[in-house]
């Protein structure tokens, strides 16, 4: 296998492809994004890499990303991906840089399925790189690690922001989704009365009248999650699944705010 090598005289960099990544396509865009084509018969990529280096100076390319508009993002995807437009809006997107131009962008938005739009979900809308830097360097999947990041930071934050929040209660209309009543039967309880017949001693067990409890049980939704809840029975008695339930949402308790009665 034969290896070639471009380099941008505008930063210096050099990049060496293996003859199965480079296409009439490949050539075009690096020609367009001024790479010049310096040899296509080096042996190995160790070559090539030294043949850049030694002789003209070149240093390996290295891509970087940025945080870039969402203008610019859709025109380079309207330009270059197979079959896509660029989306309607975004949250963020990032662009992958060779130092000089844009290679690549992802744009990161709200979850086109209605059911994830929960307002902590974000979903890659787009995800798209020149085909020439595809095979270098792992790009995409450098980009992707760069948008995670973001993502698991911005995730840490807004945990660290509910905990803080939790801990002081949220004021909440809660909407009850369920009711149910629950009765325990309880068989009373046993105990063991010693008594004794001539030197011997024996155990007789004697047991308390058996109790009955009942609980009035509310499923409530608050915060996106469900919750059960036990409530007095007057308060039971007056809401009805679909109605709202003023409550205090912390993080390990639920304080009611309505009178019970």
């Amino acid at each position: 296998m034969w290896y070639w090598l471009f380099i941008k005289e505008k930063t210096n960099r050099y990049l060496v492809l293996a003859d199965d990544q480079v296409t009439s396509k490949t050539r075009w865009i690096l020609y367009q994004d001024n790479y010049e084509l310096i040899s296509d018969c080096k042996r190995s990529r160790k070559e090539a890499e030294l043949y850049a280096e030694i002789y003209y100076g070149a240093k390996k390319l290295k891509l970087e990303t940025r945080p870039i508009t969402l203008k610019d993002a859709c025109q380079f995807v309207d330009q270059n991906h197979r079959h896509h437009i660029g989306p309607q809006g975004h949250k963020f997107s990032i662009g992958l840089y060779d130092g000089d131009i844009i290679i690549g962008v992802i744009i990161a938005g709200r979850p086109v399925s209605r059911h994830q739009d929960n307002g902590i979900t974000l979903e890659v809308t787009r995800c798209c790189v020149k085909e020439a830097f595809i095979g270098f360097s792992n790009s995409v999947d450098e980009t992707v690690d760069n948008v995670e990041k973001i993502l698991d930071d911005a995730d840490k934050k807004v945990k660290a922001e509910r905990e803080e929040i939790l801990k002081k209660g949220i004021e909440t209309e809660a909407l009850i989704v369920d009711k149910e009543v629950f009765k325990s039967e309880d068989a009373g309880s046993m105990s063991i009365m010693p008594f004794v017949v001539g030197t011997t001693i024996y155990s007789m067990p004697i047991s308390s009248p058996e109790s009955s409890s009942t609980s009035y049980c509310l499923r409530i939704y608050a915060e996106d999650k469900n919750y059960d809840i036990t409530v007095p029975e007057q308060l039971y008695e007056r809401k009805q699944v679909g109605s709202r339930l003023k409550v205090k949402v912390y993080k390990e308790k639920i304080e009611l705010l309505e009178d019970e009665k």
